[in-house]
């Protein structure tokens, strides 16, 4: 187990819960009921499961990500937090949904870059590891650079994994956040002018959030999470 300090935390919310997590006002066993029992639908947006393309995480959540769920993604600096929650958002994208990933660390350029290195990886498996990863790498290097190399085999590489990202690119919004200006309103604000109901919004990471006198990182992601169900 590793201390609270040493974690670093991620986080990806249906927009539908920041519409409606806190209720109004206070009602009765009966008027929750109700509400129910006389609707002649299903209400579609709670019904909705956004599915993580993860089989084993999508089995345990019961076919995906609920409108109601706050899901929060921990562990410690480099084990992979950034490219999970990259994926999910390729694929809950890819299953025709909006994502927008609000990144306090990594640029739109270096989300990108980790986005076709795993569509790579994906559309590769035939290849052995070291040539998969030595291609990952190349292709991850060229978009941080802003070029790409005149080499045919890479840009051609290249080409097919954006092929595969064209699908749901524009479902894929990329966005820098500051540590010193975008809180969690600004992500409110984000999320409804860009998301809208039925999307996704990814915050990486909740210790970059500012938070005004938060004592240290556990209660600043404590507070964080709150105001993002909130």
């Amino acid at each position: 187990m590793s201390s609270q300090t040493d974690v670093a935390c991620s986080t990806a919310i249906p927009v539908e819960a920041m519409a409606d997590f806190v209720s109004p006002k206070t009602r009765t066993a009966r008027d929750v009921f109700a509400g129910i029992i006389h609707r002649s639908t299903p209400d579609p947006g709670l019904g909705r499961r956004h599915a993580s393309g993860f089989q084993p995480l999508d089995a345990v959540l019961d076919g995906g990500f609920s409108p109601q769920d706050l899901v929060l993604l921990g562990g410690k600096p480099g084990v992979g937090k950034t490219i999970a929650m990259v994926q999910w958002a390729r694929n809950i994208a890819e299953a025709g949904h909006r994502v927008v990933f609000a990144s306090y660390e990594l640029s739109e350029r270096n989300l990108l870059g980790r986005l076709l290195a795993a569509e790579i990886g994906m559309r590769n498996r035939h290849l052995d590891e070291s040539d998969r990863h030595e291609l990952k790498t190349v292709v991850r290097d060229s978009i941080r650079s802003g070029a790409v190399p005149e080499d045919h085999g890479t840009r051609e590489v290249i080409r097919q994994a954006y092929d595969a990202i064209d699908d749901y690119a524009d479902r894929l919004l990329f966005q820098r956040v500051s540590g010193y200006h975008t809180g969690p309103a600004e992500l409110a604000d984000l999320a409804r002018e860009w998301v809208g109901p039925g999307g996704v919004l990814v915050v990486d990471y909740l210790q970059k959030v500012p938070v005004r006198g938060a004592k240290d990182d556990a209660e600043r992601v404590l507070t964080v999470a709150e105001s993002l169900k909130e």
